[in-house]
């Protein structure tokens, strides 16, 4: 399991951590699930697993995982390419080569049986949202290790943060408003009309204690991360609304999703 921070930029401290499967075939070459960055740290590596790269499976839709798809098979010229279908971009829906795309990728069907007796396949595909995005997501049994394999459609919210992330950007995001670029726009533009909404005092002292601060921020975080357009009371005080509890330490399926 591979694993990257990826962040909004904006100076906002908001981010998400990535991850990529990689499975030894019995063949013996690599399966790719969501390719990350090919950094030169990712790829030696990878070298270091002693086996080549055979195959390459993008297994979504979402725009944070496919965006290195393209560098990631650049990488691996010899490596096999697939990909969930109904890829799209914004604001111009231009076809996948136009992406980045190479011309050899392979589209995953319902009835894809690529890896018989090694993974079997479901492809989940979503109601249309819009004129042109449509989420799909490839999900795999792993029949050997009886591991489920998905993305984004089943998600689990730890107490504390993936090592990956930056503790002095959660710490931030936790610290209160003069410190966090964040809450200082949610109160500025009044967002979900939180300036009448705070009670006197919520979010507004911040812990001096820098563990606390960095649990506070990645509880903001993860509210960040999971809904497309947040609560801002939920964001400003993630404990006394609820919104913390209802989401840490249990399988759901991503409200963004």
């Amino acid at each position: 399991l591979f694993e990257q921070a990826q962040g909004i930029g904006l100076g906002l401290n908001v981010f998400v951590n990535v991850r990529m499967v990689v499975v030894k075939l019995a063949s013996g070459g690599l399966w790719i699930y969501n390719p990350i960055a090919p950094t030169g740290e990712c790829l030696q590596l990878l070298r270091e697993l002693g086996a080549p790269v055979e195959a390459i499976v993008l297994g979504t839709t979402l725009y944070e995982h496919k965006i290195f798809f393209p560098s990631f098979a650049r990488s691996f010229p010899q490596a096999s390419l697939y990909a969930v279908p109904s890829q799209w971009a914004f604001p111009l829906d231009l076809p996948p080569f136009m992406l980045g795309f190479p011309l050899r990728t392979q589209w995953l069907r319902r009835d894809s049986d690529l890896w018989p007796g090694e993974f079997e396949l479901e492809l989940c595909v979503g109601g249309q949202l819009g004129a042109n995005y449509r989420y799909v997501e490839a999900t795999f049994f792993h029949c050997e290790s009886r591991s489920l394999i998905v993305t984004d459609i089943v998600a689990h919210v730890d107490r504390i943060p993936p090592e990956v992330l930056s503790d002095v950007g959660l710490e931030q995001l936790g610290g209160g408003p003069e410190e966090s670029v964040v809450l200082q726009i949610l109160q500025a533009i009044n967002y979900t009309g939180v300036r009448e909404r705070l009670p006197e005092g919520a979010g507004a002292r911040p812990s001096s204690d820098p563990r606390s601060r960095i649990a506070l921020g990645w509880r903001r975080n993860a509210i960040f991360a999971l809904y497309i357009v947040p609560d801002g009371l939920s964001v400003l005080d993630p404990d006394t609304t609820g919104a913390w509890s209802r989401i840490v330490g249990r399988l759901l399926v991503p409200p963004i999703v």
